[in-house]
């Protein structure tokens, strides 16, 4: 396959991709980071591209769409959500190009894609809904459940599961919500004890390489 990753910081999404054999071509803005193009999403087209990829992957910034930001970023009355903040601005800007650079390329022949942002205020300005919604618990991080919004695309029928909650009875004896604690904002623990953006948003192997496993099934052999 060949895979682009798009907003790849660590290549949590594309990295056992690669690993497996894939052709991966993974774009970010920041310098800091080893990807194959620095280059501002706004300003990508098709044509930056080495070729139409297989399979899309794209982790638009969540900065601006956080739900502790609501009061200071988003506008406009109750469930307006309208940006008002330079973060949220930037943020709204970001995720409309991602979502119309991979209508873009399904059309020039791409199969599949993915877009992940942790659950917050992009699920209420997004084009369309969230496909599911999962928890990072589910998918071997052991320090947090990151409740995570996933926007699919041509990936069939695949159920990633249900989400984890806090110490829910319903579940079973062995699930890893017996262990969860609610985090108040402020909290060290979880998501927010970790110390920069980047490593908040590693995507957790467990996911990266179940998203694998679907493409591998479903998608055809592709020739030459």
């Amino acid at each position: 396959m060949r895979i682009l990753d798009l907003f790849a910081g660590y290549g949590g999404w594309s990295n056992c991709w690669r690993e497996a054999g894939h052709d991966v071509f993974s774009i970010d803005i920041d310098p800091a980071f080893d990807v194959d193009l620095h280059a501002d999403i706004l300003e990508i087209t098709h044509l930056d591209l080495p070729w139409i990829p297989t399979h899309i992957a794209a982790s638009p910034p969540c900065e601006g769409f956080s739900p502790a930001s609501i009061g200071s970023a988003w506008g406009g009355g109750h469930r307006a959500y309208e940006p008002k903040s330079e973060t949220a601005i930037l943020g709204v800007a970001l995720m409309a190009k991602t979502f119309g650079l991979i209508n873009d390329l399904l059309l020039r022949g791409c199969k599949t894609a993915i877009v992940e942002n942790p659950r917050g205020v992009m699920r209420k300005v997004a084009p369309l809904p969230p496909a599911w919604t999962v928890t990072y618990c589910h998918f071997g991080d052991n320090t947090r459940m990151k409740p995570t919004d996933l926007w699919t695309f041509g990936m069939g029928d695949w159920w990633p599961g249900p989400p984890c909650h806090n110490q829910r009875p319903d579940h079973p004896a062995d699930c890893c919500c017996r262990d969860h604690e609610s985090a108040p904002r402020g909290a060290k623990t979880g998501t927010q004890g970790i110390g920069n953006y980047a490593d908040r948003s590693v995507i957790p192997e467990g996911l990266a390489r179940e998203v694998l496993s679907i493409l591998t099934r479903t998608q055809p052999k592709e020739e030459g």
